[in-house]
């Protein structure tokens, strides 16, 4: 048998791979020997989470900026609200310089940097990560964080959207925007290309960050979303000229079909591949910090001869469903999808929405948020996701994205 180089190993150092090491390492009980391989050697910011602090995270003092209100806008009005929770902005490269200094001044971690996972194997009795250099990483248990997407076609009552935006760094010369609200939704803009909103968080008031969000299942160039930026800045904040200091773009999965998160005894996926991510909204961040701990809990009780537990649950049946009837009525009608939003924000009480957006929500929290919403319409759609859950899928022969 060939010789174990670590008893796990994790393929990818972004959100997920670096949040489950630091809570394997955080972990009283961890004294595993651990690998966490990603193809980069530098880790600058490439991108940005936002959520409501509703929960005392570690990387919650990361935080740059925290926000009290926040407002939804349609061309038939807006939004504004707030509550007991901050909407919170996070940089990437304050997470990642944190939790990299951690790992390194652990004794039974390894950082293997600038190599790549070219394929993850199961062995039986071990996982076998094949590197770009034709190196091979023998681990008990190997946690996959690389992006990758669910293989089931979709069927009849599926919604199987992507969440693709960009978003610019700016300063202006005036002052015009106001720090104390976060802009979550703006759909004044043109709505030809899916649902179509600009999200607008003001650092102060000279300096934002402004992105053009589209859900829709194709993504579109690059040039489409600065356009609408730079359109919506013009046409709705009267800015015609400023500085661009950071540029930035993402991809999210919204869709209800269903992701792996256990492909074989000895591998699990983690974080979007593992269905992170909330189908109706594309949060992640929180849902990715309970992932981590929960396995931290899991493994610590773990016998290495065996495989590792099974993957925890990414959400709860009740928040499954409402998330499939969510997406399904966009689906249906985009056309109705921003005042169903505003509706949303104005409707349900500020803190059970910021929970139930969270996945985090108390036990009348998904009542009050529903009875927020066209009623009528959200029980008949109710009733036809429930049967298409209830449904068993076809096995595929598609390969996974």
């Amino acid at each position: 048998m060939p010789s174990i180089d670590a008893d796990i190993l994790i393929a990818g150092a972004g959100c997920a791979g670096l949040s489950l090491a630091c809570a394997l390492v955080r972990s009283a009980s961890h004294r595993r020997r651990m690998i966490v391989v990603d193809p980069r050697t530098d880790f600058p910011r490439d991108r940005t989470w936002c959520f409501w602090d509703i929960e005392n995270l570690p990387a919650l003092n990361l935080a740059t900026y925290r926000w009290p209100q926040w407002r939804v806008t349609t061309p038939h009005g807006e939004t504004t609200r707030g509550g007991t929770y901050r909407y919170c902005f996070l940089p990437s490269d304050r997470f990642y310089d944190q939790a990299l200094a951690l790992l390194k001044k652990h004794p039974e971690v390894h950082l293997a940097l600038g190599r790549s996972v070219t394929e993850l194997l199961d062995e039986s009795d071990h996982a076998a990560a094949v590197l770009d250099n034709g190196e091979i990483i023998r681990a008990r248990a190997a946690f996959d964080s690389r992006p990758r997407l669910p293989a089931a076609p979709p069927g009849p009552a599926d919604t199987d959207w992507r969440q693709h935006f960009a978003g610019l760094t700016i300063s202006t010369r005036e002052a015009v925007f106001d720090p104390r609200t976060a802009l979550l939704m703006d759909f004044r803009t043109r709505q030809d290309h899916g649902l179509h909103f600009i999200y607008l968080l003001p650092f102060s008031v000279t300096e934002a960050l402004v992105e053009s969000t589209v859900f829709s299942s194709e993504i579109l160039p690059d040039e489409f979303y600065e356009d609408a930026v730079r359109t919506y800045l013009a046409e709705h904040v009267g800015v015609h000229d400023f500085a661009v200091s950071h540029r930035e773009r993402g991809v999210l999965p919204m869709t209800t079909l269903p992701f792996d998160p256990d492909p074989s005894p000895r591998v699990r996926r983690i974080g979007i591949a593992g269905g992170a991510a909330k189908p109706s909204s594309g949060y992640a961040f929180l849902a990715i910090q309970r992932q981590a701990a929960a396995w931290a809990k899991a493994l610590a009780e773990w016998d290495e001869a065996a495989p590792p537990p099974a993957s925890p649950p990414a959400r709860p049946l009740p928040t499954r469903w409402q998330d499939r009837v969510f997406l399904a009525e966009m689906a249906r009608a985009p056309e109705a999808a921003p005042e169903l939003f505003r509706r949303l924000f104005e409707r349900a009480p500020a803190d059970a929405l910021c929970r139930f957006l969270s996945e985090a929500p108390h036990p009348l929290d998904h009542l009050r948020v529903m009875r927020s919403v066209p009623l009528a319409r959200f029980l008949l759609q109710g009733g036809k996701q429930a049967g298409a859950m209830a449904r068993p899928r076809p096995e595929s022969p598609v390969p996974e994205r």
